[in-house]
């Protein structure tokens, strides 16, 4: 018998859910998550549930092409600090206190800021005191507009071995030694001019 307590995967991929009243869908505080991802479903289900707050030992996240209410990952629970080794956050407006909140993850390795959107922010807000920068290992800032102090900030990052990103409204030549002084072993560009 399956049994959600056993539950360590949960993948909700293009769903549709319905409230029934009084009936409670998502008792997470019993599940003890290691994967836990929401693509492309209704959010307006999740909106009465605290799903990030209670699911402390996740190693994986992915947030994708859900209509989520901004600031959604701030609320993600402390313990994860010590247990998120993978996110991925696909098409989702990050505010300045999600990045406040992802600066504090202490293992992360792969971070994917696909079809990204800042709002009133840019990367390099993460700040000095981000907590992974020895660690992280796959960047992938795919189809998110950078400047040139974000270029200079993931310099940071000294163990990247994997990084995506997107250039726009930059000169090629002009970011040349910053693309030789990376330390890689697989660099991918895709040019918005």
């Amino acid at each position: 018998m399956f049994k959600l307590k056993n539950l360590e995967i949960l993948l909700l991929i293009n769903c549709a859910f319905e409230r029934i009243s009084g009936l409670d869908l998502f008792n997470i505080e019993v599940l003890k998550l290691k994967e836990f991802s929401l693509n492309g479903i209704s959010y307006s289900i999740w909106e009465n549930y605290d799903i990030l707050g209670k699911l402390d030992g996740l190693e994986n996240l992915t947030l994708s092409y859900i209509p989520i209410k901004q600031a959604y990952f701030s609320k993600l629970n402390i313990m994860c600090n010590l247990s998120l080794k993978i996110l991925c956050l696909d098409d989702y407006f990050l505010e300045f206190i999600d990045l406040q909140r992802m600066e504090k993850l202490e293992v992360l390795e792969n971070l994917y800021l696909c079809n990204r959107k800042f709002q009133s922010c840019y990367f390099h807000y993460l700040g000095n005191n981000c907590r992974f920068f020895q660690i992280l290992q796959i960047l992938d800032l795919s189809f998110l507009k950078i400047n040139l102090d974000d270029l200079k900030y993931i310099m940071k990052f000294e163990n990247k071995r994997k990084l995506s990103l997107m250039l726009s409204n930059f000169d090629l030549m002009s970011v040349k030694n910053f693309l030789v002084a990376l330390p890689l072993n697989e660099l991918s560009i895709g040019c918005d001019f």
